[in-house]
């Protein structure tokens, strides 16, 4: 976690890509809104792209704390499942800036990015086998491999996002009808928890 001058540096980042995009903002951007040089920044960070990570996952670890949050006031597996789904891609609908990247940032930050999403879905998949290891200690679930099963409903997660944005690159209007596919995404998970939810779990 980020202390003192460090964290004042990713807060006025964060304002900064906010305020003008990735791209246009410049390191003495940054600097300025935190009174100090450009030359000073690089003592805290080796360039603009570690800068722009680490908000990154601060945006996330924040997010994801209040994520859990919401998830843990349902009950029954199915219900902290579809929350997590329901509630996440509300999210990332528009709250982050990684959405106003243009294609060629996108190809510069493909490294960082790429390590970004590593973390991302093993974070994502060990909480939802947390989510079915405690359903299976209630019995609401059948005895199974939680791992594979997490697994595999992330995959199917993420195969029906890039499916629909794959479909919406190739259309004239290149938007991603979100609701349709969050719609997509929840039918298929439950389908999927149909198969392992016992009478005691909840429907």
């Amino acid at each position: 976690m980020a202390s003192g001058r460090k964290n004042d540096i990713l807060n006025a980042a964060e304002k900064c890509f906010s305020r003008f995009g990735y791209d246009k903002t410049t390191l003495d951007d940054i600097g300025k809104m935190v009174g100090i040089n450009k030359v000073s920044l690089y003592y805290y960070f080796r360039n603009k792209e570690a800068i722009f990570t680490e908000v990154v996952n601060r945006q996330a670890d924040e997010f994801t704390g209040s994520l859990k949050k919401k998830v843990e006031k349902e009950s029954g597996c199915r219900e902290k499942i579809l929350t997590w789904i329901r509630e996440g891609f509300t999210y990332s609908r528009g709250s982050s800036f990684l959405t106003q990247l243009s294609m060629d940032t996108l190809k510069k930050l493909t490294p960082q990015l790429e390590e970004l999403k590593k973390s991302s879905v093993k974070k994502g998949i060990e909480y939802f086998e947390s989510i079915l290891a405690g359903c299976r200690e209630k019995n609401e679930i059948i005895d199974c491999n939680i791992n594979k099963v997490a697994s595999t409903i992330y995959n199917v997660i993420y195969s029906i996002k890039d499916a629909s944005y794959m479909r919406a690159k190739a259309s004239l209007g290149g938007m991603v009808d979100f609701e349709v596919m969050i719609t997509d995404i929840v039918n298929a998970v439950s389908l999927m928890l149909d198969g392992i939810i016992t009478g005691n779990g909840h429907n």
